[in-house]
């Protein structure tokens, strides 16, 4: 018998010679082939509909009929599903989309998981064609979700019964709420237009620095700072009107600056924020269509930061003047700005926010630091030392050598430089050996590969020249959901020994894996109101789930 994953491969390379469109065509007309003449029951009523094998009728027996709730209260708790069926094709899930007026096809998406799996089992991205076709399946339980431009989150638990050649969903689609949004300066002009001259706040010619952002709750003043180029907090997409003609929102008036796409009905407020600095903010009802924000430039120019640092060596405290210094947030480059005869780097109307600094300077390395700008003032980091770099050399072992592997070193040692945090790095392996310059002090490294893991926290001052040698070990995943998380929530994930292994914002609702040592850890969510709430999560050798809410 041949693996499902055969299967699909072989099906959709039969489909691909015969085209696919008459293939669809073909089984939509006669799902039972020659054995009936029968048509598939229409879908209206019967979300989804199946031609079983063995039959001589395409009615769907009582007893095999698929799931019909969206979500249903107690999703399926069967493994991924592993019943073979009957010939070597499996069974065909086949469906449409009846998306609604307005709805560009292009964007939409399809994706198929097998019972809770965060990984999509098979994807469809559709381009003006309404219908799809997962082939080569198993019967089990699945979940058909669709996400696209302007229409909501979709998703649908489905059981395809086993003998079955053909399982029919069509999934109706339901468009986002879609509010337009003017951007204006006092005097009634556009923002844009008003900030004409104004290098410092025009930004790129597709992106302003201005973005328009949704709660469901009012904002603070000042949200946590993100080193992203905009803020992850909001619970709306934003598309400006900024780009290329035809394309996007670019044929909008020019007083609205874009549209804000919400993919629930109730009462939000928007937001116009410069980084993390919510500059003005409104409510607007359910169904509203259209919302104006006005923003003052001199508002603007006033949150605008400045930062002063001098780069230093790390031992005779001397100043180097042959230092270029960099500060960018995780999106973005610009070329590093070289200091003066005296190691002094002053850079003045900057967006406020987190940035990543690095210095480049010959044979030395600065700490791996990041900056956070306040809005409106001078940020004096002082002095910033360089020294000569360890140059950490390690060795992977276990698992396939063909793997890829993420690395991450995260610094230990406190920050001796007011003023900044510290700065994880990211990096890669070549054939199985990691070499990276490091400043010198303690680290913890963790690396991760399919089902595989290692962490290993050293010192440089006590490795001497030999390579680290890391083995890797299986590591099972906890599944996070926050599908029912109503707002950004930070979540802390926490061992026995207070190992910080998860550090991140929450600001959008899906489920993902955190791949982990096997144990039990402590979580904690924080909502932007300040409340905490906290709990404790088991993750066995099989895995875990932790439902955040």
């Amino acid at each position: 018998m041949k693996s499902r994953a055969t299967r699909a491969w072989l099906v959709l390379n039969i489909a691909e010679a015969a085209g696919i469109v008459l293939l669809l065509q073909a089984l939509a007309a006669a799902p039972a082939a020659a054995e009936s003449d029968a048509p598939l029951p229409p879908a209206a009523g019967n979300p989804a509909t199946v031609a079983p094998r063995s039959s001589t009728t395409a009615e769907p027996p009582p007893n095999q009929a698929a799931k019909t709730t969206a979500t249903p209260p107690t999703p399926p708790t069967t493994a991924p599903p592993a019943t073979p069926a009957t010939d070597d094709l499996g069974t065909l899930l086949l469906g449409t989309l009846q998306w609604p007026p307005g709805v560009d096809p292009n964007h939409l998406q399809v994706a198929l998981y097998a019972g809770e799996a965060t990984k999509a089992l098979l994807t469809a991205s559709l381009s003006g064609d309404q219908n799809f076709a997962f082939p080569g399946l198993d019967a089990g339980d699945y979940r058909l979700t669709t996400r696209g431009d302007g229409t909501r989150p979709f998703e649908r638990w489905i059981t395809i019964p086993p003998g079955t050649d053909v399982v029919r969903v069509d999934l109706p689609l339901i468009a986002s709420w879609i509010v337009k949004v003017a951007l204006l300066a006092p005097d009634g002009k556009p923002l844009a237009e008003a900030l004409k001259g104004q290098p410092e706040l025009l930004g790129s010619i597709f992106d302003g620095p201005v973005q328009v952002i949704a709660s469901w709750q009012p904002l603070p003043a000042q949200l946590p700072f993100s080193d992203q180029r905009q803020t992850p907090f909001t619970v709306g997409q934003w598309t400006s009107a900024r780009g290329l003609p035809g394309r996007g929102n670019s044929d909008l008036p020019a007083r609205i600056a874009g549209t804000l796409e919400l993919r629930q009905d109730q009462p939000a407020v928007i937001a116009a924020v410069l980084r993390e600095c919510v500059l003005t903010q409104v409510p607007v009802e359910v169904g509203q269509q259209e919302v104006t924000l006005t923003v003052d430039p001199a508002q603007m120019r006033a949150k605008l930061a400045t930062v002063r640092l001098q780069i230093v060596d790390a031992t005779t405290r001397a100043p180097l003047a042959d230092a270029k210094v960099g500060l960018n947030d995780s999106q973005s480059w610009r070329q590093p700005t070289a200091v003066g005869q005296d190691g002094v780097l002053l850079q003045e109307r900057l967006l406020p926010g987190r940035y990543q600094l690095t210095v480049q300077v010959a044979d030395r390395v600065a700490p791996p630091l990041t900056v956070d700008l306040v809005p409106g003032r001078l940020t004096d980091l002082g002095q910033i030392p360089v020294a000569a770099p360890f140059v950490l050399r390690a060795t992977v072992t276990g698992g396939d050598d063909g793997a890829e592997l993420n690395v991450t070193l995260q610094p230990l040692d406190a920050i001796e430089v007011p003023g900044t945090g510290r700065r994880s790095l990211r990096l890669g392996v070549r054939k199985r050996e990691l070499k990276v310059e490091l400043w010198p002090g303690r680290y913890r490294l963790r690396i991760t590969g399919k089902g595989l893991g290692a962490a290993r926290e050293f010192d440089t001052h006590q490795l001497g020249l030999a390579a680290l040698a890391i083995e890797l070990q299986t590591e099972p995943e906890l599944q996070l959901d926050s599908t029912q998380l109503a707002e950004p929530a930070l979540l802390v994930l926490t061992d026995g020994r207070g190992v910080v292994w998860c550090d991140r914002w929450i600001t959008w609702q899906s489920r993902w894996n955190q791949q982990l040592p096997p144990g039990e850890y402590r979580w904690s969510l924080r909502g932007l109101d300040g409340n905490e709430r906290a709990g404790a999560v088991m993750v066995a050798a099989a895995g875990g789930k932790l439902v955040l809410q």
